[in-house]
């Protein structure tokens, strides 16, 4: 990473020699010739590391057009718009992060954070009551963990539209009380 765009606020956790920090008051009075590029379709937009499937690691970039592109269809698919809110309950870090993340702040719904660092279903499940949280994208253990763990879950969970499961394979089996509720809908 070479430039950051910053608020005043932010702009300090951004300190390294070799990033250069710009603020929106530094903009405003910068030369257009002295601004970072603006990024290319081809250019890398970030790398992801993963062992995936085989154990073994590895690194895969991912370029601006192709995430782009994929979060456009993204959000057309899952007819995302402004009403939308996402509960982030992955690390940032976590490559299905990235749907949540640009999926909620492209179609200018609203992104929620997990409250705690690390997952707790049961603050996650609270979270989603009290945000009246729309769609949430995680891992099947994750969901089984907020539904196993709440008293009421065809309840507790009943804003979600939307609940996207992937990076394991999926024993609906563990979800089958919520999956029957009247309310709750499949595809």
């Amino acid at each position: 990473i070479g430039h950051v765009v910053a608020a005043e606020s932010t702009a300090p956790l951004f300190l390294d020699a070799a990033v250069s920090t710009h603020t929106p008051g530094m903009m405003k009075d910068t030369p257009a010739g002295s601004l970072p590029a603006v990024p290319q379709c081809r250019h890398l937009l970030y790398v992801m590391h993963t062992s995936g499937s085989t154990g073994k690691p590895k690194a895969a970039g991912v370029y601006h057009d192709s995430f782009v592109q994929f979060i456009h269809w993204w959000n057309h698919e899952l007819q995302l718009g402004p009403d939308a809110r996402c509960l982030l309950i992955n690390k940032i870090t976590f490559d299905l992060a990235q749907k949540c993340v640009w999926g909620a702040l492209l179609t200018g719904g609203e992104l929620h954070l997990a409250p705690t660092r690390h997952f707790d279903p049961l603050l996650a499940v609270e979270r989603v009551a009290q945000k009246q949280i729309s769609w949430i994208n995680c891992t099947p253990s994750m969901a089984y963990a907020m539904v196993e763990s709440s008293e009421e879950p065809t309840r507790d969970l009943s804003s979600l539209d939307l609940l996207l499961l992937g990076g394991e394979p999926i024993d609906k089996r563990r979800l089958s009380d919520w999956l029957s509720a009247a309310d709750c809908r499949t595809t």
